[in-house]
């Protein structure tokens, strides 16, 4: 199976610098064990994916490490800018499993 991917290099403003995030902006489909195959395949510190939205303003977000599912987002501030340049809004909520965050 393909699926479109994007590495982001966040923390830095420098391409190819600070940490990579790999980010899955259509994530349907994928089930809680592909994606946990997945971030392991990336091996990142964290691997993002972004499913179907609830209402136009909230993008449902799952954030694996390589060994786990991620309760809530490390980097809230990161994920959040990487949504707005997603929908190029200038508010954008995340549903996680630990909660929305604005």
């Amino acid at each position: 199976m393909k699926y479109t991917f994007h590495i982001v290099d966040v923390f830095s403003s420098t391409p190819f610098g600070g940490n990579q995030l790999a980010v899955l902006p259509s994530a349907e489909g994928i089930s809680t064990e592909g994606m946990q195959k997945i971030a392991r395949e990336f091996n990142f510190g964290e691997t993002a994916f972004v499913l179907p939205k609830n209402d136009p303003n909230t993008y449902r977000v799952r954030i694996f490490s390589p060994l786990r599912a991620a309760r809530s987002m490390g980097r809230p501030d990161r994920d959040r800018n990487y949504g707005k340049k997603m929908s190029r809004q200038t508010s954008v909520m995340f549903n996680t499993t630990d909660g929305t965050r604005r």
